[in-house]
């Protein structure tokens, strides 16, 4: 009697471990990307398959159980949406937030239900977008505002490169020309509108390489100059960072090109430091709390503002003897630099972060730097090179279990 119910018990044990989430079976391994928000981390398993830790609340927790086949995996709306894309343009929709905190409707799965051929998805505010292979796209809106936008979009006859929006009532696509489209094409032409105040003629709107839509306007990449910038320097720019108070441009000669949008910092002594800086590759720029990047150079140091109103910055600008730095991740009050060798080099942390921030210079091997990307940064993630991961910060609702 004893043998049998032994043996039973150890048939329930094994049903039970196979049955229970990826998280609690100890299958974090063979990690190809993450992603976290304040609260959890999401992780991408070379087999396609999803692993989660975290509040339990957040809609993503059970429903992520189901994903399969996902090739890669973003955030949309500043982390509140997790999307999942498969190899053959098929698109999973969950929340990575609590359903109870949120203010009105919300985009799930259902409403992508029908969705295929998907290459780029976009969700912001009451719009939700699904861009094609073949240049056709998918909508789905909340609001009238949003579905007025919409429906003009959906008159559109060219296949379209790119699409973005405001999440509102505007709408821009991008033609494999250069043109440009828009759902409010007065305001592009207003100097007024949305052209972050530059007045844009329909003959400017050719030659465009990339779109970019903000609550600040609407910003255009040509090879000549950037769209919607009136000031000097706007000109071979590569790549923008926009955040809802400033834009930066990094140009192809390595140097960078700033602006607030707010005139009363346009004189800001920041900008001038910025404007100073050579040999840039990249830019480490929160864009929520943080209204001044830091710059990484081509010889793996580190640029950044040294004085501010002629006060010392804080810890968080302090890169004395940083090098060897290959890639750059920030936060509101922090700097992380991954090395060459897979260290990291750590500064910053006055503002709460401090404490877990001491743990990251111990960690090595590691490929990649997760940061929780939110209102703020509760935990950290590392990729490590053999695809198991490392976590530092608030595990509370256990968005650090993650080996």
């Amino acid at each position: 009697m004893k043998r049998t119910l032994a043996f039973f018990c150890a048939l329930l044990l094994v049903f039970a471990v196979m049955s229970a989430p990826a998280s609690a079976a100890g299958q974090w391994k063979d990690i190809m990307s993450v992603l976290c928000v304040p609260g959890c981390t999401v992780a991408l398993r070379m087999d396609g398959t999803i692993l989660y830790a975290g509040d339990p609340s957040f809609p993503a927790s059970r429903e992520t159980q189901g994903w399969s086949e996902v090739e890669w995996i973003e955030t949309q709306e500043s982390g509140r949406y997790l999307v999942g894309h498969t190899a053959d343009g098929r698109v999973f929709l969950s929340l990575l937030q609590d359903p109870d905190e949120q203010y009105g409707t919300v985009f799930d799965q259902g409403d992508i239900s029908g969705w295929s051929d998907v290459w780029k998805v976009v969700i912001k505010n009451c719009l939700c977008l699904g861009l094609r292979y073949d240049g056709r796209f998918y909508t789905v809106s909340i609001g009238d505002e949003a579905y007025d936008a919409a429906s003009i979009a959906c008159s559109w006859t060219q296949p379209l490169a790119d699409i973005d929006t405001d999440g509102y009532g505007l709408i821009v696509g991008l033609l494999d020309d250069g043109a440009v489209l828009a759902t409010d094409t007065q305001f592009l032409l207003d100097s007024s509108g949305y052209w972050g105040a530059g007045s844009v003629s329909m003959s400017d709107r050719r030659q465009v390489s990339a779109i970019y839509c903000s609550g600040c306007g609407i910003y255009a990449i040509r090879p000549d100059t950037v769209l919607g910038q009136n000031r000097a320097g706007w000109n071979n720019v590569e790549s923008l960072y926009i955040a809802p108070d400033s834009m930066f441009g990094l140009r192809r000669d390595g140097m960078v090109a700033a602006n607030f949008e707010d005139e009363y910092y346009r004189g800001d002594y920041r900008l001038q430091q910025v404007g100073s800086w050579r040999d840039i590759v990249e830019l480490g720029f929160d864009g929520l709390w943080r209204y001044v990047p830091v710059g990484l150079r081509g010889d793996g140091t580190i640029a950044a503002v040294t004085t501010f109103d002629g006060v010392e910055p804080y810890g968080e600008w302090d890169f004395s003897g940083w090098s060897g730095v290959c890639e750059l991740f920030s936060g509101s009050d922090y700097t992380i630099g991954l090395r060459e060798d897979g260290t990291l080099l750590v500064t910053g942390g006055e503002f709460g972060t401090v404490d877990y921030l001491r743990q990251l210079a111990g960690w090595r091997d590691v490929q990649r730097i997760y940061p929780a990307q939110g209102e703020y940064t509760d935990h950290i993630v590392a990729l490590l090179w053999d695809g198991t991961l490392l976590a530092a910060g608030d595990n509370s609702r256990g968005q650090c279990s993650v080996n």
